[in-house]
């Protein structure tokens, strides 16, 4: 299903899970390091994905990994397809097997902004439709 978005709407749910995952956040003043473990509980991994079709028609989600949350349909999915390629949306392992995707032209723009365990993400690649998109990235961008 396509619904329309605007760039206020990405910007409003970036700053919703960010500002969430600041709230959950320890407050300490001491600086955190790369070898601090976060408080039990604390969200490592807080993503926001976007599939846009064109300007005006797409759909963002906000997905939680360490534990799963957000309003991804398929966040354990997500988050472990995730986990799997090392945070590295390159590599995600997709779902190559189970798609005879048409060689139609019908743009589809897949988007992440956040952070994966603790390390700051930005991630975008345009597919040539959303066969194509699901094909390679699997439950992550399937919403």
């Amino acid at each position: 299903m396509r619904h329309l978005i605007s760039k206020s709407l990405v910007v409003t749910a970036v700053s919703t899970v960010v500002g969430a995952t600041l709230l959950l956040a320890p407050a300490t003043a001491q600086a955190a390091t790369p070898t601090d473990d976060p408080a039990p509980g604390t969200p490592t991994s807080v993503l926001v994905l976007t599939v846009a079709y064109d300007r005006n028609t797409g759909e963002a989600h906000s997905l939680i990994c360490d534990p799963t949350g957000g309003d991804h349909p398929k966040a354990q999915a997500a988050c472990d397809e995730i986990t799997a390629a090392n945070g590295d949306f390159d590599n995600l392992p997709g779902d190559p097997d189970n798609y005879a995707c048409p060689m139609i032209d019908l743009p589809v723009t897949a988007s992440v902004a956040g952070s994966w365990q603790g390390s700051k993400v930005e991630w975008r690649h345009t597919y040539t439709n959303d066969c194509w998109m699901h094909k390679d990235t699997g439950s992550v961008f399937d919403f």
